[in-house]
């Protein structure tokens, strides 16, 4: 439709009419590198894809190739930047595209971890598999913060160097990895064991009913529900990332935001 027209439908619904010439604001723009032959990437569905992220100058800061570990989300949930949301639109099981995100489409103006505030970012994106959404899980505000802690708590562990993992402000306290794992490990080793915790936690949220959640038991003596033991999870994380933020600041590192 173009302004003159939407100006005339605006008028006909009686809309107060605003003066001036719209502006364009940021766009979502990417290169077809090779199209699928597989099934659409429709909305609202679970896509499994490979990725590599770039900045501007060249700077590599995420790949699940590297990893060899693909990535897999519901379309529409709006747990990724919108810019992932949008970047799918028209492909097909087997394609490729390199999508570039303004930062307002991104991680805005104040950057997230490896990501400088205000960055236009670079990914190469390859669609591999395109299936119905499950259901939405009954504990499905739980599992959002527990992504949202988990970005955080990622997020802080990879800023924090391996040297520093060891590092405890006393002599009787614990180290920085003794304070988000329970245990003396590697950075390497200490990511994996978080990575697995989180699994292992996050599928069972996905896993209850409603009925489950409702379901008493104890958890640390203390008599609550299956929901309940969800939220002293989380409660136990966030503490654990309160104390590694503060630890890491007083090594010198800036926790990212």
């Amino acid at each position: 439709m173009t302004w003159g027209l939407l100006a005339a439908a605006l008028l006909r619904a009686q809309i107060p009419e605003a003066a001036g010439t719209p502006v364009d604001g940021p766009a979502l723009k990417w290169i077809e590198l090779s199209e699928g032959t597989g099934a659409p990437a429709s909305a609202g569905m679970r896509y499994t894809v490979h990725y590599t992220g770039w900045l501007t100058d060249g700077k590599k800061f995420d790949s699940s190739r590297d990893r060899d570990e693909p990535l897999t989300f519901v379309q529409g949930r709006r747990r990724l930047i919108a810019g992932w949301e949008m970047g799918f639109e028209g492909m097909k099981v087997g394609g490729k595209r390199r999508l570039i995100i303004p930062h307002q489409m991104a991680y805005g103006e104040k950057g997230s971890g490896p990501i400088p505030p205000r960055s236009e970012l670079i990914f190469d994106i390859e669609l591999m598999a395109v299936e119905d959404a499950p259901t939405t899980p009954a504990a499905q505000d739980a599992l959002l913060a527990l992504d949202e802690i988990e970005r955080k708590v990622a997020a802080l562990a990879g800023a924090v160097p391996e040297e520093e993992y060891a590092w405890r402000p006393q002599e009787d306290t614990d180290s920085f990895s003794e304070v988000l794992t329970g245990r003396p490990l590697s950075k390497s080793s200490a990511a994996v064991e978080m990575r697995e915790s989180f699994d292992s936690t996050r599928k069972n949220m996905e896993a209850s009913s409603a009925g489950a959640l409702a379901r008493e038991t104890t958890v640390d003596g203390v008599q609550t529900t299956q929901m309940g033991a969800f939220i002293r999870t989380l409660q136990q994380w966030a503490e654990r990332y309160g104390r590694a933020r503060a630890y890491a600041e007083q090594m010198g590192v800036t926790p990212p935001r």
